[in-house]
């Protein structure tokens, strides 16, 4: 794989898995359930918790990019819990939110953190990742975790994921080097990254994000971009038609956190 070219890929994957997701569009969008819970420095930090069947399904973090908050996923989420994952989409201390792209959502944790005069920039945003981690195994989540960022958290993704024995894959929509006075550390974190990574880029963001797909370590690493690819998570919600995409992260969520078959009214898988 490392040998891909950065272009539209995943054709290859329809070898190997069949995904429910398709062309079909979600049923009526479950409602999530608001949780708190606290950042290694006290931050109360505000999620959206969306639970599938059980808590041995695979388990995905939602992160949001800049100046949003967990409302980023309120169109994304609800197809991922259909396809059978749990989902926790949280607000991170760098946001705001109140926007189309957050769905007009209020970002919470930032408030609280402007309030209390914390630190506000990308890189303290990373105990938020880490805490909405730790908190699904605390509670019970054990099914394979993945990590899944949207621009500036799509870095902190990559940054996080190499220290995190806890993980099976990650999922970056749109990464690059943001942290100001950090130059390059995003790249030196994928030279250790090894588990299978998906960075979703749009064309004319090639340049940041093509040498952290070449940097990262990782034996199961896929670059997609093309023709239709926005910014950020919002890839999946905005563009005209997004099943392309959607289909190619669905199946790259089948072969690195698949979701066990139901079994059927005979007791039979």
């Amino acid at each position: 794989m490392n040998s891909m070219t950065p272009l539209r890929i995943f054709a290859w994957l329809g070898l190997f898995a069949t995904v429910a997701c398709g062309q079909a569009q979600p049923a009526k969008a479950p409602s999530p359930k608001t949780i708190t819970f606290s950042a290694k420095d006290g931050l109360e930090i505000t999620g959206d918790l969306y639970v599938a069947a059980s808590k041995t399904a695979p388990f995905i973090l939602l992160c949001h990019q800049a100046g949003s908050s967990r409302g980023e996923y309120r169109k994304i989420a609800p197809r991922l819990v259909k396809a059978g994952y749990n989902c926790l989409a949280i607000d991170q201390r760098s946001g705001k939110g109140g926007n189309r792209v957050a769905s007009n959502v209020e970002n919470e944790t930032a408030r609280r953190a402007k309030k209390a005069g914390l630190k506000q920039d990308y890189l303290s945003a990373r105990q938020d990742l880490e805490a909405g981690l730790d908190w699904a195994s605390s509670h019970g989540f054990t099914g394979k975790k993945v990590l899944w960022g949207s621009s500036y958290s799509s870095s902190l993704t990559l940054l996080v994921a190499p220290d995190r024995k806890d993980l099976a894959a990650a999922l970056a929509f749109s990464p690059g080097e943001y942290f100001r006075g950090h130059p390059g550390i995003v790249t030196k974190a994928v030279k250790r990254l090894t588990i299978p990574v998906m960075i979703v880029s749009p064309m004319n963001e090639r340049e940041s994000s093509t040498p952290l797909y070449e940097a990262c370590a990782s034996e199961n690493k896929v670059y997609l971009t093309g023709p239709g690819i926005l910014h950020g998570s919002r890839t999946l919600v905005w563009p005209k038609d997004p099943e392309k995409t959607w289909k190619d992260v669905m199946n790259f969520l089948s072969l690195y956190a698949p979701v066990k078959s139901k079994p059927s009214a005979h007791g039979k898988k």
